[in-house]
């Protein structure tokens, strides 16, 4: 990202809201940590696939409630019909044995979503900003700033 920055109109555009890239990069962080801690605290790595392949739910509401999107409802139809394919799909595919998972497993997974969410919210509320205050983000901005706070 810094290089692309460099490369591209000479550096980083000025005036970003930094705090919301702070927030992003941990709560992307946070997110992969949450995931990894659900599978070291028993969930099924089945279980944790399909739980992540339905991420466009908690996308879309994080977007709605902290970025301030709106959705049609035909984005609300497609994303169920995707959630729910996956979900079909993923359950349809068993072979072998039942697998287990943990209550601890399922409520870090599932706050790793709430974390994906929050993430496309604030990802979204820095695009509404800076289009506000006209200024005009980079891909590259957007890339280096976030990986800056992703400790």
């Amino acid at each position: 990202g810094y290089f692309g920055m460099l490369l591209q109109d000479g550096g980083a555009t000025k005036h970003l809201p930094q705090k919301y890239f702070l927030i992003s990069g941990l709560t992307q962080s946070s997110s992969k940590v949450l995931t990894s801690l659900s599978l070291a605290s028993g969930l099924s790595f089945p279980v944790a696939i399909l739980a992540k392949s339905g991420k466009m739910a908690p996308v879309m509401a994080g977007q709605l409630i902290l970025g301030g999107a709106s959705y049609s409802v035909r984005d609300y139809l497609s994303a169920a019909a995707v959630v729910c394919g996956t979900a079909i799909l993923s359950m349809g595919k068993k072979k072998g044995g039942e697998s287990h998972s943990t209550s601890l497993g399922i409520r870090y997974i599932a706050l790793s979503l709430v974390m994906d969410g929050i993430t496309a919210g604030i990802q979204k509320r820095i695009k509404v900003t800076t289009e506000k205050q006209n200024i005009v983000a980079k891909p590259y901005d957007m890339l280096f700033w976030t990986n800056v706070y992703m400790w």
